[in-house]
């Protein structure tokens, strides 16, 4: 009995000091065991998409329409002088300089005249308010598109302020457009005129300059008006934002033109320049439209699957080349941003790219993802993917003349070689025209004209020297252009050899002086340059004028 009851006692015993061991246990750690060191977190891959201008009131229907279809979000940098009418302009709009400018001056055009301008402003303003209600972002775009890097803290600080006038008192300015706005708007938010004012001042705080042309005085002037980005800058794709004394800068990326070896920044514009010289060429419309998807989806797949830094995408209100570029970026943003083959991507206005942005910092994220210490999306290989597996093309090309007038041309970078030995080179004269309308900032008066000659030619041959006169003709005298151009051909990429510019890989376009076949002045063009660098120039709004 006694040893019965030491034997219950001691099981009890063990009982109790297991239990205490059950709940110390799962609270003790090794002094030799580490914690379990934190994934970090891949960031989305955010996709910011804008529109510079606001004048053609289609364009604005349009975009609208695209947006509610594809649930999208964008950003519309609007120009001040299109609120204000032609009538009074030299009322209202001093130009901040240098150089130094009258008053009303604009390099891009103002609304009407008369009442016509009352309805035109009115449509417009319209057009902004549903916007708003709809989810977009408005900013600002200035007022006259001039060149601001040259302006002081004060000549920025005026331009900014004229803008707010223009657009937040548009009411004030012309009372009599509130008749012509739109009678359901009014039906279902009466008090929109009433709150126009605060509701575009709390929203515009993002900013795009003209010509992309800025300066320290520029930032400084937008920092103190309250504004909290900047979308005026160019950079590098794979490269993030930054935040510099308050303020986010955005930028336009220098990406690869797809089927090319050339870059362009990411904006219509620029794919127009690059495309056709700025001049309509309708006829490729589907063409133009599908390289630049690829492009762009370049663009999204070397981020998506790398660096994740956030895309910005520009584009304008005017519909080039039949409506190539409009039609390549809706296809690109239905492609990308409601499918859920990349279901790590946002698409949205910069603001609340801003927001997103700013919760990273505050959970101390950001540094890292700038840094690119994360775990990298794993890039799938299968036939969605083989598309877009060819590489970027790496050659250079220099054209100049000789002594004797002839034309030379060298080719350099990685890809040269096999170029040399499978590429199609052809040289090409086009006749040189004078602008209908030259503008103030060409820094040609002539365009690409009719085509006159067209030769195919053998690369070592360009490498001694051509006699012009000896391959075209020696009567030929004269302004023309001239342009080398290199072309894939089927041994390369399977594409077709037809020689066109669907097929070129490289070109180096000269403005020339021939005398009888020689060579006697020879200049680059400006179009390289605008593709690179000139986006969002002033007659990429005024040709808004002729689409409406």
């Amino acid at each position: 009995m006694v040893h019965n009851l030491q034997l219950i006692l001691l099981r009890k015993e063990k009982i109790k000091r297991l239990t205490l061991m059950a709940l110390i246990l799962p609270f003790s750690v090794p002094a030799s065991a580490s914690p379990t060191p934190e994934v970090p977190v891949r960031p989305p891959q955010y996709v910011a998409i804008s529109f510079d201008g606001s004048l053609n009131l289609g364009m604005w229907e349009e975009t609208r329409a695209k947006a509610r279809e594809l649930q999208s979000r964008f950003t519309y940098f609007i120009s001040g002088v299109y609120f204000i009418s032609q009538d009074e302009r030299r009322e209202l709009y001093y130009p901040p300089g240098p150089p130094r400018l009258a008053r009303g001056a604009s390099a891009i055009t103002y609304s009407k005249t008369g009442e016509d301008a009352r309805v035109d402003i009115a449509h417009r303003l319209d057009q902004v308010r549903m916007a708003m209600n709809e989810g977009a972002e408005i900013g600002s775009h200035d007022n006259g598109h001039w060149d601001g890097s040259k302006w002081s803290f004060e000549g920025w600080q005026s331009e900014i302020r004229q803008f707010h006038h223009f657009i937040e008192d548009n009411f004030q300015i012309h009372p009599s457009v509130s008749k012509y706005t739109s009678p359901a708007l009014l039906k279902s938010q009466p008090q929109w005129q009433q709150d126009w004012k605060q509701d575009l001042h709390k929203m515009i705080r993002g900013h795009r300059a003209p010509l992309l042309a800025y300066n320290k005085g520029m930032f400084e002037a937008l920092k103190e008006k309250g504004y909290t980005f900047d979308a005026s800058t160019t950079g590098d794709q794979s490269e993030w934002p930054h935040l510099i004394d308050g303020l986010w800068r955005f930028h336009l990326s220098s990406i690869p033109v797809d089927g090319t070896a050339r870059k362009t920044l990411s904006m219509d514009y620029n794919f127009y320049y690059f495309d056709s010289k700025g001049q309509p060429d309708p006829g490729r419309s589907s063409f133009y439209a599908e390289r630049y998807y690829r492009s762009l989806m370049k663009f999204f797949l070397n981020n998506y699957y790398g660096s994740r830094a956030p895309m910005d995408i520009g584009n304008h209100f005017t519909p080039w080349n039949n409506g190539a570029y409009f039609d390549g970026l809706m296809k690109f943003i239905s492609k990308v941003c409601h499918n859920n083959l990349y279901p790590e991507t946002q698409c949205l206005n910069y603001s609340s790219l801003i927001e997103k942005l700013n919760q990273a910092a505050e959970a101390g994220r950001l540094a890292s993802w700038k840094a690119q210490k994360f775990p990298r999306a794993p890039r799938p290989d299968n036939i969605l993917m083989a598309k877009w597996s060819s590489p970027d093309l790496e050659l250079s090309l220099d054209t100049h003349r000789n002594s004797r007038g002839e034309l030379l041309a060298k080719i350099g970078g990685r890809d040269a070689l096999q170029f040399l030995q499978k590429g199609i080179w052809t040289v090409n004269l086009f006749r040189a025209v004078p602008k209908a309308n030259p503008h103030h900032d060409s820094p040609s008066s002539r365009v690409l004209g009719e085509e006159l000659k067209s030769t195919e030619i053998l690369f070592q041959n360009l490498q001694k020297g051509i006699d012009l006169g000896s391959t075209f003709g020696e009567n030929l005298t004269g302004r023309y252009f001239l342009q080398v151009a290199l072309h894939d051909s089927q041994k390369l990429f399977g594409k077709n050899a037809n020689l066109g510019p669907e097929s070129e890989v490289l070109t180096s376009t000269h403005e020339v002086y021939l005398n009888h076949g020689r060579i006697l002045g020879m200049a680059p063009t400006e179009w390289e340059e605008r593709a690179l660098k000139g986006g969002d120039l002033p007659e990429a709004h005024d040709e808004e004028i002729h689409e409406q």
